[in-house]
Parts: C-alpha cells; structure tokens; sequence
C-alpha cells in the first residue's frame, strides 16, 4: 500500500476519478485534487502552498491543457518538487472533433460553432506543440512523461472534444495505474541509497 497523490486540472476528473479508483481497489491511500481551468503555473502554486512533497510516494500530475504557452522550466520544476516520489506527468489529451454538440456549449459556451471547433481554432495543433515541448522537459528529470496521444492511438472523439471521459477515461486510467510498463515503485531517496551501498 502506498500514499498517491493525483492533482491536475480538469482532467483530474475525469481520468484521474477513474484512476483513483482502480488504485484504491489494489489497497492504495489517494488523494485527488481536481483543479479545473488551473495552468501549469497556478497548479505548481498551489503544491508549494498546500501539500507536503514527502508524504506521497506516487505522484500524477495532469496538466498542461490550460497554459496559454509552454513553460518548460518550470515543468520541470514541479515535477522535481516531490524529490522521493515517482513522478508521472499525464500531458494534455488531442483536442478532438466533437460528437455532442450541445454538451460543449453548455461547457464552453455558444463560440463553439461546430463539431470541427477545436481544430480550427488551432487548439489540437497547440495541444500537440505542448506535448512534445513538456516530454523533451520531463526527459531531463526523473520524472515520466505518460503522452495520452500514445496511450490511446487514434484517439476518439470526444463529447465536447476537450474532456476525456467513458471509455477512452478508462483506458488511459487502466495504463496509468501501472505507468511506465513494468517500472518498480522505488521511492528515489531509496534507490538512491541502494545504488550508493552497491557502488562502496
């Protein structure tokens, strides 16, 4: 049993509600902190604020769907905040063509104009810039990078084309919950100190 943190914007709610509760059903202690419309700036605030890095020793963090532009500085930053922790940075899924129009609206308002809104506006090739700019950050941590365009290939449409919710939350949550792919859970402070003893 390990303590897990899981914080992010909105799709902590949706991905990371599913996440949680397939960690809980393997005996996990989680706490989830959903902070819908929150950057990667405001997100790392908040951490800073409000939590302890040492009490976890799994931590998601899904962000990156609500910065106005790339800030790999400090991506890597907050993902080197929780020093004894794995570190797992879910990106920002595609932006997708919509398949329930009016659900978008009432999220986003009358602006959406139609099914094909977000690739249009340019938010899918955005999305894509902010995925490889935060891996190649990510790379220079111990951090890893978990890309939902990679965990779910040919990404689906979604509702209102932004949250990822159904079963495309499932599946993404499903690799999550072991990521990356046969990776031991090793705190770092401890690895770190197993290395040393082998290499004296």
């Amino acid at each position: 049993m390990q303590q897990v943190l899981i914080i992010g914007d909105s799709q902590t709610h949706t991905v990371g509600k599913v996440l949680q509760n397939l960690l809980r059903g393997k005996g996990d202690t989680v706490t989830r902190i959903p902070l819908s419309g929150y950057s990667t700036s405001k997100l790392f605030t908040y951490a800073k604020d409000k939590i302890s890095p040492d009490q976890y020793q799994l931590v998601y963090i899904f962000a990156g769907g609500n910065d106005y532009k790339p800030t790999p500085a400090l991506v890597m930053s907050f993902a080197n905040f929780f020093k004894n922790a794995k570190v797992v940075w879910v990106g920002p899924p595609p932006a997708t063509r919509i398949s329930d129009l009016s659900k978008a609206r009432k999220v986003f308002g009358s602006k959406v104009s139609g099914p094909d809104y977000w690739i249009k506006t340019g938010l899918f090739d955005k999305r894509n810039k902010t995925n490889e700019v935060y891996k190649k950050a990510i790379a220079q941590t111990d951090a890893f990078y978990a890309d939902p365009r990679s965990l779910l290939p040919d990404f689906p449409s979604q509702p209102d084309g932004i949250h990822v919710q159904g079963e495309s939350a499932m599946k993404i949550a499903e690799k999550l919950q072991d990521y990356p792919p046969g990776f031991p859970l090793i705190p770092l402070a401890i690895a770190a100190f197993v290395l040393k003893r082998l290499l004296t």
